[in-house]
């Protein structure tokens, strides 16, 4: 009889059944709560979708969306331009309003990407420096979820990952070019030898598309807003901001 008890007490265990230590049942001794039988499979949660097979019930939904970055973002568009893509709007003095199109792009590619919000072009020209231009506070993220820019001062400093995905999430070629005509400290960055690097407010016409226009790459993040100076006639990408 003992021995049929102390092989019942055996089995109990794995149930949390408490025993004497004659072997025999005991109702008095308090189970702990907090263990659980090691059954060498993970617990299951309390809300987990999982059926006692293991498989997923019928009623279960499995997301596969990428997740958008909470708080402002920021992208380079998938679009390319060249260096008169504001040739279509100016004020009555004949500038190329560079902001209003470049904002206009932004919006356009952002909405059409179902990112939401409002955007603004980092983009220097005549019309004022592309630090001043963006709103917000940051921090700023790229759509892979990574931080650029901590916070508005380091705006004029080297960007702590790449801007390398466009509106819709996906990398862009590496080394890409973007129109900014700003130097690094978010100003814009005037050639002493052209005179200028923003192909003429954005809105070059004829022979002016040698004079050229900075930009910045997607490749390296201390040259982020200022690379090189490229004819007008490139094909270039914008940087978009959020706020």
């Amino acid at each position: 009889m003992r021995d049929l008890t102390s092989r019942w007490c055996g089995v109990a265990t794995l149930f949390l059944v408490a025993c004497s230590s004659s072997g025999e049942p005991n109702d008095t001794q308090a189970v702990d709560s907090g263990v659980t039988a090691d059954t060498g499979l993970p617990p299951l949660d309390a809300g987990s979708d999982l059926g006692p097979d293991g498989e997923a019930d019928a009623g279960s939904e499995v997301s596969t969306d990428a997740v958008t970055p909470s708080g402002p973002r920021v992208f380079v568009t998938s679009d390319e331009f060249d260096g008169a893509f504001a040739d279509g709007v100016r004020d009555s003095t004949g500038r190329a309003q560079a902001f209003t199109v470049g904002d206009g792009l932004c919006q356009k590619l952002a909405d059409a990407a179902g990112l939401g919000g409002t955007w603004s072009v980092w983009l220097s020209s005549a019309q004022g420096d592309a630090i001043d231009h963006v709103k917000g506070a940051g921090p700023w993220k790229n759509l892979a979820g990574k931080v650029v820019f901590a916070n508005r001062a380091s705006l004029a400093t080297a960007a702590l990952a790449p801007i390398d995905r466009d509106e819709k999430g996906l990398s862009v070629p590496s080394g890409s070019v973007v129109w900014t005509g700003t130097a690094l400290g978010g100003r814009r960055f005037t050639d002493p030898k052209s005179g200028t690097t923003d192909c003429f407010g954005w809105g070059y016409r004829g022979t002016d598309a040698t004079m050229g226009g900075v930009v910045g790459s997607t490749a390296v993040s201390a040259e982020w807003t200022r690379q090189a100076m490229v004819n007008c006639d490139t094909k270039a990408r914008l940087y978009c901001f959020e706020g």
